[in-house]
């Protein structure tokens, strides 16, 4: 299964690409906010787990800022 994410500020649109992912058979689904920013944060994690390791104290700096 392969996944993307379309955003965008024109709700003709989107309806739009709904409808036609509709009709080429895809399983379409609405992201609340509340989703979309974990998937957004999920994804920026996994990125994060990627880099080099640091320290307790970077990483609540970082929170911090």
């Amino acid at each position: 299964m392969e996944t993307i994410v379309v955003s965008g500020e024109d709700s003709s649109n989107m309806k739009l690409l709904l409808a036609l992912a509709g009709k080429l058979g895809l399983s379409v689904r609405n992201l609340t906010g509340a989703e979309a920013e974990d998937l957004n944060l999920s994804l920026l994690v996994k990125e994060g787990m990627k880099t080099e390791d640091v320290s307790r104290a970077e990483v609540m700096k970082a929170l911090a800022d």
